[in-house]
């Protein structure tokens, strides 16, 4: 498994990253964590299972969520993150949870969402430095297509094996 190590020291950024969840409503219980924080630096891939109603969507909403407070908003483009479904009519519940968030957080202002029906969605954070989006993996080529800073994959084990290779290449 390859790790990314952070510019900052991890234990801090662990501490800034679950009190940003608690302060939102989230209830971090030790399984939720693990998932989370599987180990001290955030590995490049990770598989997340469970039942229904596991969890495994706020976990999957939460993996980028938590990335806000420590990334560098003066980059000169914007931060990308993707999450990858089976098909655009698949629920979008994980941007649901970031605006949520981040509304209840840093205010109505922060986030500003573009979510129809049977399309691609996009949320757009401090003015467009920080643009989530859905992607379809019914088109895998599309999703090699541009570089961005995470991508999560939504009902995994109903896409290709090529989505997951798109994915990791970016």
């Amino acid at each position: 498994m390859t790790t990314t190590a952070l510019p900052y020291d991890p234990a801090m950024v662990r501490y800034v990253q679950h009190d940003l969840l608690v302060r939102v409503g989230l209830t971090i219980s030790p399984e939720f964590e693990r998932a989370l924080w599987p180990t001290a630096w955030r590995p490049r891939e990770k598989v997340v299972t469970g039942g229904v109603q596991a969890g495994k969507s706020t976990e999957g909403a939460a993996e980028v969520y938590i990335e806000i407070p420590i990334i560098d908003l003066d980059r000169p483009e914007p931060w990308r993150y993707w999450y990858i479904v089976p098909t655009y009519e698949t629920p979008k519940i994980e941007l649901g949870y970031i605006f949520d968030w981040t509304r209840s957080f840093y205010g109505s202002d922060s986030i500003s969402d573009h979510m129809p029906d049977g399309s691609s969605a996009l949320l757009s954070i401090f003015g467009g430095r920080i643009i989530i989006e859905t992607r379809s993996s019914k088109l895998p080529e599309s999703i090699a297509a541009q570089a961005v800073d995470g991508i999560v994959g939504v009902e995994s084990g109903q896409q290709a094996e090529a989505v997951r290779t798109a994915a990791l290449e970016r």
